[in-house]
């Protein structure tokens, strides 16, 4: 395990705005706060704030909370001492020798990232320097690929070949076991091993920070599949898979994300300076995949060259963002084109046409459901709000909602009360699916007044080291009702034995157990106060906290009086009367 200080040097390196931005998007609020959507949780306003002074981060809408190991937790799933190797490595820290051996589970990762890297480099190297690869140069030459977006894209080809790579990789001392686990051979069932990409472009697929994670191959000619992915390992997930958002993520503009088809579609858009496009590796978007996206823009624009409208897997994919209450709009593409042929044949002038004229997607499903259905007779008309209706459902803005039925209404030709009625249809027909998520704010408004005074008394305690002294003297952690602030206080006390006193400015600046930071993180501080002003307002919510405890502990004595002479044990009830008498002798 990483030494204290080491932690705490990774710690202060690490900018957490840095580090946060690398996950979703965020906008200043202050001189060192930020707020922006939550990565944890569906939200449509951002509760989400980063404290750039304090290292911390807090979630108001889901409760979580805590610094920037918590936070790498969190969002790749490790433990601490992975969290802790992770910043490290960003930071540029080197831990010593002494830590503890790396979880089975992080060895792996680590080992297929190394191999993936390696095999990467491998492709590339076929497409540069090997007889194999001159064909697809001249297909990538063809296309307006750029050598600068060859070796930004890490483009590469595979050899038309049973072992290129396991011979290869096999002298840089990587097994066949671990390529197979990587997914780049295959194992037939008498146990042999083949490669899995054979004379195909390509393109190495990369996480959210730029780890290449898995592969996608183009085939060459008429050899199907078309495209051959990865199939699913320790790293790779299809579904969880946004092509190219490590790049996009850092060049959002007033458009957001532009959300495409292919690989290709999204290299012609960053030529032709559109950096923001992605791609979804097919038009049947998952929920993993539009909560990656909405991380960084709540603004996208659909530019695909399939009919999705006539796709029920594309729909529901336009549902879920709809339902995260994303601006979406849909760029028009003639038949047969894709945004690649239409940058290529009418450069970069002729898509951003298309993008300023790019639409609201329900006007865009409504023409085209009226275009593939008709709106003359009743069987249509009904047809064609049924359609619609789950899309004016997952609107989550009423005044916009009633615009679309005022809408529907109006192109149809039918009664806003006939609108009405197909809603409540299709209300009914998906009633008892996903259920209504908690509102933002809700845990605080229920929380019960007894714990709003501990937490102040919490946060007037890390504002001021006077303040602090006397509630450290004052009150005890078993006088708190909520066992995890009680936890806290307890843990505070400890650090000023340890330290031999307490200064609120040197304990927030110091590496605490992720138990204490997400504590810390959830309290707000108290700023702009004189030390005189914090201690008389400690003084004063002390006695409403010493009065709540107390009141607190009658009521607990009275009931256990009242259950030792249910249970007839005269001599417990007796010794708890004796208590009681004390306690209301102090008052």
């Amino acid at each position: 395990m990483a030494t204290e200080q080491e932690k705490e040097l990774v710690r202060e390196r690490t900018n957490i705005v840095d580090l946060v931005s690398s996950y979703t998007r965020l906008k200043k609020a202050g001189s060192f706060k930020h707020k922006g959507i939550c990565p944890f949780h569906q939200e449509k306003d951002a509760s989400f704030t980063v404290d750039e002074e304090r290292k911390l981060w807090h979630c108001f809408g889901c409760q979580k909370g805590g610094d920037v190991f918590s936070f790498v937790m969190e969002v790749e799933n490790l433990d601490f001492g992975e969290a802790v190797e992770f910043l490290a490595k960003r930071a540029g820290v080197a831990l010593t020798d002494a830590r503890s051996p790396d979880s089975p589970r992080k060895k792996i990762k680590d080992r297929l990232l190394k191999v993936n890297d390696l095999a990467s480099r491998y492709f590339s190297k076929v497409l540069r320097a090997s007889r194999s690869g001159e064909k697809f140069m001249e297909y990538l030459g063809n296309r307006g690929v750029t050598e600068e977006q060859i070796k930004s894209f890490k483009l590469g080809a595979s050899l038309d070949s049973w072992d290129g790579i396991i011979r290869t990789l096999g002298k840089k001392d990587v097994t066949q076991g671990e390529l197979a686990q990587a997914g780049l051979v295959i194992v037939n069932e008498s146990g042999r091993h083949y490669d899995r990409f054979r004379d195909r472009l390509m393109f190495p697929l990369t996480n959210a920070v730029g780890d290449v994670v898995g592969f996608a191959g183009r085939a060459w000619g008429d050899a199907m599949p078309k495209y051959l992915n990865t199939p699913e390992t320790p790293l790779f997930d299809k579904g969880k898979m946004v092509y190219a958002l490590d790049k996009a993520k850092k060049k959002v503009g007033p458009h957001g994300i532009i959300l495409t088809e292919g690989y290709m579609d999204v290299i012609a858009l960053h030529r032709a300076g559109f950096e923001s496009a992605v791609a979804s590796m097919g038009t049947a978007l998952t929920p993993a995949q539009v909560d990656l996206v909405r991380r960084y823009s709540m603004k996208v624009v659909l530019s695909y060259d399939s009919d999705i409208a006539g796709d029920s897997a594309s729909m529901r994919g336009i549902e879920m963002l709809i339902d995260r209450g994303m601006d979406i709009r849909v760029v028009t593409l003639p038949d047969g084109e894709d945004p690649d042929s239409i940058v290529t044949k009418g450069g970069p002038e002729a898509f951003a046409a298309r993008l300023d004229a790019a639409e609201d997607y329900f006007d865009f499903f409504l023409s085209k459901s009226i275009q593939r259905i008709g709106a003359e007779t009743p069987a249509q008309k009904r047809e064609a709000l049924l359609q619609m209706a789950p899309l004016v459902e997952k609107t989550p803005n009423d005044i916009l909602k009633d615009e679309q039925k005022k809408k529907l209404g109006e192109r149809l030709g039918v009664s806003e009360q006939n609108v009405h009625t197909a809603l409540l249809q299709m209300r009914e027909s998906r009633r008892g699916g996903r259920p209504p998520e908690e509102t933002d704010g809700e845990v605080e408004r229920m929380m019960a007044p007894g714990v709003k005074v501990e937490k102040r008394l919490l946060e007037i305690m890390l504002s001021s080291e006077g303040a602090a002294k006397m509630i450290l003297d004052r009150i005890e952690p078993v006088d708190f009702s909520d066992r995890n602030l009680g936890a806290f206080f307890m843990y505070c006390r400890k650090y000023r034995e340890k330290t031999g006193g307490f200064s609120p400015n040197d304990f927030l600046n110091s590496v605490h157990p992720q138990e204490a930071v997400r504590i810390i993180s959830g309290i707000r501080l108290a700023g702009g106060a004189s030390a005189e002003e914090s201690e008389k307002e400690a003084a004063s919510v002390l006695d409403n906290f010493v009065k709540a405890a107390q009141k607190r502990r009658l009521g607990d004595l009275r009931r256990q009086i009242q259950q030792a002479q249910k249970d007839g044990d005269e001599a417990l009830a007796t010794q708890l009367a004796s208590k009681l008498l004390e306690l209301k002798r102090k008052e």
